[in-house]
């Protein structure tokens, strides 16, 4: 069998973003008789504090409604409107009790799992109706345990009722014998009391499955070792994708830098293997910046883009390989290479008038310059 296959060895937590995915998709913890145990014992709250205001009220409703005169009878109008008032005033009597029990569903969804609405999980699966998998669920842990719930469920339900109908067998008699409003009131009683035993009931049945059901997603969401790599790797990025991504911003960033090539005032040059080029605008700037550089079939790329604006080129092996490994692109010229790159500065400008103006040629500076330049 297959590593992680039968799941047996998941041994390692789930991780945030395993939790965040299951919560997307609707996988969350969810207790069914912890919403059965609130529903009920809300509902029982409610019949013991309103529950004679809402039989007196319904009460009230059924005579109006049964005191017909023989015209009202035969107006088919009167009829139609009478029951739409007599189910609006059943509704608004009911009204209370109805949004507290689905208030009490909702404070118990939240209580177990939180919110969480995901239309992935209201969509239709055909995996669902593959019977293998049916028959395994059928058999499995989960099913177990429902069916045990359902028998303490059935057990407690019948002993409620055998508790009931016997202590309270005389007042069960006694019902049909007085008045209708008496007999409401009993009943009432006798529904309020079985639902109060019936939620105590089910306060034990909720705390075993409370923690059944948050255990049970904690182990289905559990994770291999190796998927707990793959998805660090994931997390992290591809290497693949991660050299795709670098070469991409490299090629974006030579490219920009390529712009800035014909705004140079010189190029430092190996003169084959290393290429910088120098911008300073008097004024704006206090230092010299690199505004490109490069080596090999990049160092190659700046000259010919230098030549087709005319920009000019120096060769000076030292100094290029200076600049190249003490700068970077956009960077200041290093206070050690000042003098050096002011002497060909100096030499740029004097060319610059020259080309102008004319007169005599001024001479370029050793290539190598005295070593008492570099101060680095």
């Amino acid at each position: 069998m297959a590593e992680g296959e039968d799941g047996s060895d998941k041994s390692e937590e789930p991780t945030q973003k395993k939790l965040e995915d299951a919560r997307k998709k609707g996988q969350v913890s969810r207790s069914k008789e912890l919403s059965t145990m609130l529903v009920t014992l809300t509902a029982g709250v409610m019949f013991l504090s309103t529950g004679e205001t809402m039989i007196s009220a319904f009460v009230h409703d059924m005579s109006s409604a049964l005191s017909l005169s023989r015209e009202q009878v035969m107006d088919t109008r009167f009829m139609i409107s009478n029951l739409v008032n007599q189910l609006y005033s059943g509704f608004m009597t009911i009204s209370w009790f109805m949004f507290a029990c689905l208030v009490a569903v909702f404070v118990a969804n939240l209580a177990v799992g939180g919110w969480s609405f995901s239309f992935e999980a209201m969509s239709p699966k055909l995996e669902k109706l593959n019977p293998i998998k049916g028959l395994g669920k059928l058999f499995g842990m989960r099913s177990l345990v429902e069916l045990l719930k359902a028998f303490l469920k059935f057990i407690l339900v019948a002993s409620i009722v055998v508790t009931v109908l016997n202590n309270e067998f005389e007042t069960i008699l006694n019902m049909g014998r007085g008045s209708l409003f008496d007999a409401l009131v009993d009943g009432g009683y006798l529904i309020i009391m079985s639902f109060i035993l019936m939620s105590g009931g089910l306060v034990l049945i909720a705390a075993i499955d409370v923690p059944f059901q948050l255990y049970q997603q904690q182990k289905q969401l559990k994770m291999t070792k190796q998927e707990v790599k793959d998805e660090h790797k994931n997390a992290e990025g591809k290497p693949e994708v991660k050299a795709k991504i670098r070469e991409m911003q490299q090629r974006f960033s030579n490219q920009r830098m390529m712009e800035k090539v014909p705004e140079a005032d010189v190029i430092i040059t190996n003169p084959t293997h290393y290429a910088v080029a120098l911008q300073y605008k008097q004024g704006e700037m206090e230092v010299p910046v690199v505004i490109a550089k490069g080596a090999d079939e990049i160092a190659l790329r700046i000259r010919e883009i230098a030549e087709e604006h005319n920009v000019i080129l120096m060769q000076s092996p030292q100094l290029a390989r200076a600049l190249y490994a003490t700068t970077e692109v956009n960077m200041e010229v290093p206070g050690g290479l000042y003098k050096a790159v002011a002497q060909v500065l100096a030499w740029v400008y004097q060319l610059k008038h020259w080309n102008r103006y004319g007169g005599d040629f001024p001479q370029q500076p050793d290539p190598d310059f005295d070593k008492k330049l570099f101060d680095y």
